[in-house]
């Protein structure tokens, strides 16, 4: 009988983790005596990978510090700076295999303290997620029961789990790995039962693709909505050690993804004020650079958009958050509108006159500009006909109406285990 000796003191330097908690980049959450270790959003903003950070990704121990469930470590794109280095699978010590990857929410399963078998997902031993999960195993694979030296790894296919992918009313657990938690191989999905964990549901499906064609499928674009991408699995030979993934996502998938779940207020705000500025003729990136304070790269392909930015991103989203982004575009445009109007008036009126004596123009414009709150600068703008450079400033001003503490998009995204 093998026991089970994998502490977390083992896995993880206690002082190393005590110190990622403190700092704020790993989470613990306690439900019914076990605790679950997790990387928190700062970690990844700060991209702060190292030892500690990469295995607590969802990782469960118990109250005397025993893993009890050992998810595969944080794995990334190729060429990330975090990302190992890709084996060379000539040297004949790793085999490489590609997987699809499916779009739906990490399902961690371990065996819970009265001996039930259960799923949580890697941030939330009770989320809404985790819910939806332990029903579907309790209606379709009631008879099957965890192993607690395998951690079996699935991904959890429902409705209430979507992302971009849309697989219809399907509610199922699909087995992508399996992990031995003492020493966080993997183990071969086809070799399950030796290892006291038999699955009657679907598993990961390995495809018939070079690494080379895999990325250049991605690549191509076209599948976002079919498919999340794949990812590149690396296993030792020998079945002894953890195996090294690696991720590729479809290029539209990418852009879909970054709409829903990474959407802000600010970025409405940067697209419509594009639309409105390239529409006004401001079409040089080097001037949406300084208007917009986006980068070089980001102002050529606002550029390159030729407008309709607020257009295409709503063909993007769903209903709620397309929804939202509505009311703020329509928003912003109304305010630039009524802004740009009353400039006009003050120019065709109070300060008609003054309009070839500069410095009485700008002392009556400052005056004006105090009694109506707002900036002066556009009228200076408007006395000299630049009428683009007047709606820079009018939409630079409204950037700061779009708090990120206080952001609608934000808040009408939905909460997620995902990456």
């Amino acid at each position: 009988m093998k026991l089970l000796v994998m502490n977390i003191n083992d896995l993880v330097p206690a002082r190393e983790l005590r110190a990622a908690i403190r700092d704020g980049l790993v989470r613990e959450r306690c439900h019914a005596g076990l605790r679950i270790l997790n990387y928190t959003k700062k970690c990844q903003a700060d991209a702060a990978w190292n030892e500690v950070t990469n295995i607590c990704r969802g990782l469960i121990v118990d109250a005397d510090g025993r893993v009890v469930a050992r998810p595969f470590p944080k794995f990334f794109y190729p060429g990330e700076p975090a990302a190992p280095t890709m084996p060379d699978t000539s040297e004949g010590r790793w085999e490489m295999r590609v997987c699809e990857k499916f779009d739906g929410v990490l399902g961690i399963g371990y065996v819970a303290s009265d001996g039930s078998s259960r799923l949580c997902t890697r941030g939330s031993l009770t989320s809404e997620q985790s819910a939806e999960a332990n029903r579907i195993l309790a209606e379709k694979y009631a008879d099957t029961k965890f192993s607690r030296y395998v951690t079996p790894l699935f991904e959890i296919i429902s409705p209430a789990c979507g992302i971009i992918v849309d697989y219809g009313e399907r509610r199922d657990l699909v087995l992508i790995a399996a992990i031995d938690i003492d020493t966080g191989a993997d183990i071969s999905l086809s070799d399950l039962a030796a290892h006291g964990l038999d699955w009657p549901g679907p598993k990961a499906q390995t495809r018939p693709l070079t690494l080379k064609d895999a990325v250049a499928e991605t690549k191509r674009g076209g599948r976002g909505t079919e498919s999340e991408g794949y990812v590149v699995c690396f296993d030792p030979v020998t079945r002894d050690e953890p195996s090294l993934r690696f991720k590729l996502k479809h290029s539209d998938y990418l852009r879909m993804h970054a709409a829903r779940f990474h959407l802000t207020s600010r970025k409405v705000w940067e697209l419509a004020a594009a639309d409105a500025l390239i529409a006004a003729g401001m079409s040089d990136p080097a001037l949406l650079v300084k208007a917009l304070r986006v980068s070089p790269e980001t102002a050529v392909e606002l550029a390159d958009a030729h407008g309709g930015l607020v257009d295409a991103l709503l063909d993007l989203l769903d209903d709620e958050m397309h929804t939202a982004v509505v009311h703020l575009a329509a928003r912003l445009l109304a305010d630039a509108e009524a802004q740009l109007e009353l400039y006009r008036q003050l120019m065709a009126g109070e300060l008609a006159g003054l309009v070839d004596d500069p410095r009485c123009f700008a002392l009556a414009a400052q005056r004006a500009a105090a009694e109506h709150g707002i900036s002066p600068h556009p009228l200076y703008r408007l006395r000299t006909g630049r009428l683009a450079d007047a709606l820079a400033q009018i939409w630079s001003d409204l950037r700061s109406t779009t708090d990120p503490d206080l952001d609608p998009i934000r808040a009408a995204l939905p909460e997620s285990d995902t990456e």
